[in-house]
């Protein structure tokens, strides 16, 4: 059995006393009459009350929340990233052959120019130190000038390759930065769109001039008024309310509850839901004060 299940069979008082949830709205989340609860972040802000103080998991339920008010943001996808795999650009091998070849062709053809000359030489000459001399130079002088051109190639080839690579590796990240700084965009503007909707509008509304105190549960910090004008809560912040003795109406979110009792009113205010609780609840979460 699912927990939404166990959910739908639990006593609707037993859970009021854990969850200070109103009946009717727990009536109204296990019928997914979504419609009464006026907002998908009030719902929403029912289902975490819930699964925290019953230990409940409650993603079907909550599934069927997002389901209906169909405004689902999709995050999963949001921080992908797809790399660029750069490919090494080698010298294509007839390049290399070809420079090798008139190399050797070149060196080939000094060779036969050289032996006929000897050939046409007189002995004299040929035997003449400096006639070797200069024929051993040239050939020396001929086989460092093939190389210097063979290793002059090589190195324009290599430098070419890597200036293409730097190329594509500054285009790689500017797009990647540029991809980023889009993404990082998209999660701000997700994330203003969020708060924003996850936010009700609370104001409490005196039927006569009233005494209100708020604390401030991330601080303690309090502050009071005496009105007969509506009050709006700061509903970015959990708090504790208090009133003095008289009659109100709570608007939240366009949805208005009428609270006739004449008597002190305490509530609490957290993750987005506004909830009556009793005395004994308001002081411990204000740390044993009554205010």
């Amino acid at each position: 059995m699912s927990d939404f299940e166990k959910f739908k069979q639990m006593d609707d008082e037993e859970i009021f006393k854990k969850t200070f949830i109103a009946p009717k709205n727990i009536r109204n989340l296990k019928e997914e009459n979504f419609k009464r609860l006026g907002s998908k972040s009030r719902a929403l802000g029912f289902i975490s009350i819930i699964e925290r103080q019953l230990g409940l998991n409650l993603d079907e339920l909550r599934q069927k929340v997002e389901e209906y008010f169909g405004d689902r943001l999709d995050y999963q996808n949001a921080f992908e990233i797809h790399e660029r795999v750069v490919e090494k650009k080698r010298l294509p091998i007839w390049q290399i052959m070809l420079v090798l070849l008139v190399g050797a062709g070149g060196y080939y053809w000094y060779n036969s120019t050289e032996q006929e000359t000897v050939q046409n030489a007189s002995p004299k000459e040929f035997f003449s130190s400096s006639s070797i001399s200069s024929s051993i130079s040239s050939s020396v002088s001929s086989v460092v000038t093939s190389s210097s051109a063979i290793a002059v190639t090589e190195a324009n080839s290599s430098q070419v390759q890597s200036s293409e690579q730097e190329q594509e590796t500054t285009t790689d990240q500017s797009a990647s930065q540029e991809e980023n700084l889009s993404v990082a965009n998209e999660q701000n503007a997700s994330s203003s769109i969020s708060s924003e909707a996850i936010l009700p509008k609370v104001t409490i509304i005196p039927k006569r001039k009233l005494w209100i105190g708020i604390i401030y549960l991330d601080n303690f910090k309090r502050k009071n008024y005496i009105t007969s004008s509506p009050v709006e809560l700061n509903t970015s912040r959990d708090q504790l309310i208090v009133t003095g003795h008289g009659k109100l109406q709570i608007d939240s979110d366009g949805e208005i509850e009428d609270f006739n009792s004449t008597k002190k009113m305490r509530f609490i205010y957290r993750a987005g839901v506004l909830e009556v609780i009793d005395r004994n609840t308001f002081k411990l979460h204000n740390r044993g004060k009554d205010w």
